[in-house]
């Protein structure tokens, strides 16, 4: 699985993925820091990638486009995350 991870997840969640095996992004290397909320959702789209994120607005962004006539962001995945490192 391709993850894009947000600059607000721990490092310890890209590590975690990477060592199972799959490819993992890091927003603030390939973007860098600061990267808007919409812009990181088209690119993770883009890329067929899951965007794993700490940001409780990320989801409003994927949920905007309404069921059925999902044109943007048909290929994006999100995992949401809710925890301490």
């Amino acid at each position: 699985m391709r993850l894009l991870i947000d600059e607000n997840v721990p490092d310890s969640v890209a590590v975690f993925f990477r060592e199972r095996g799959h490819r993992v992004d890091l927003v603030r290397e390939r973007l860098g820091q600061m990267t808007p909320d919409d812009f990181i959702a088209w690119v993770g789209d883009s890329m067929g990638a899951v965007v794993v994120t700490i940001d409780k607005d990320f989801r409003a962004i994927v949920e905007r486009v309404p069921k059925g006539g999902r044109r943007k962001f048909n290929a994006l995945g999100r995992i949401s995350l809710r925890c301490r490192e």
